[in-house]
């Protein structure tokens, strides 16, 4: 597992995070 902060995000940087095509069995969480 591994977690990486974004401190101070803009929209865009979590409209980026959110379209990312990610391979099978790997997930992304997002905390606002």
């Amino acid at each position: 597992k591994r977690v990486v902060d974004v401190l101070n995000p803009t929209a865009q940087t979590v409209e980026s995070l959110s379209k990312l095509s990610l391979p099978a069995g790997v997930g992304i969480t997002m905390k606002m």
